[in-house]
């Protein structure tokens, strides 16, 4: 029997926050992670869950990324907000009203010079079972 070999990118949404902090960035990444439909942390428990499922060798590496106004992942929280908005009013209390302030207060401020966002962390796994 061959042995089987591995290879796993997942990403935690832990170091995923806009500098300096915006209250808006934060109420719609935390409104986002409740309805995004999987577990927004994952990745930072990707090596131990390899290990509970029996796989040897694990080895892992992490990295994030900085972003600044004009790159095209600045926005991507709005981006998901915008794609997840019907959703978001469904299964949240949050109104159409409360919404537009959030997005077009959070807009504004990473259009700032000076706003940058680091990305979510980005884990990578390598592992295999015998």
């Amino acid at each position: 029997m061959n042995d089987v070999h591995l290879a796993v990118e997942l990403l935690s949404w832990a170091t995923w926050q806009c500098d300096p902090p915006n209250p808006a960035w934060n109420r719609l990444k935390d409104l986002l992670a409740g309805i995004f439909g999987g577990d927004v942390h994952i990745g930072a428990r990707l090596p131990g869950l390899l290990r509970e499922a029996g796989l040897t060798d694990v080895q892992a590496t992490a990295r994030t990324y900085y972003w600044h106004p004009g790159d095209r992942y600045q926005t991507l929280l709005l981006s998901f907000a915008h794609l997840f908005r019907d959703r978001l009013l469904h299964h949240t209390s949050l109104t159409i009203e409360e919404f537009d302030s959030l997005t077009n207060t959070l807009h504004a401020h990473l259009n700032q010079r000076h706003t940058t966002v680091r990305e979510s962390l980005l884990v990578q796994s390598r592992a295999h079972k015998p």
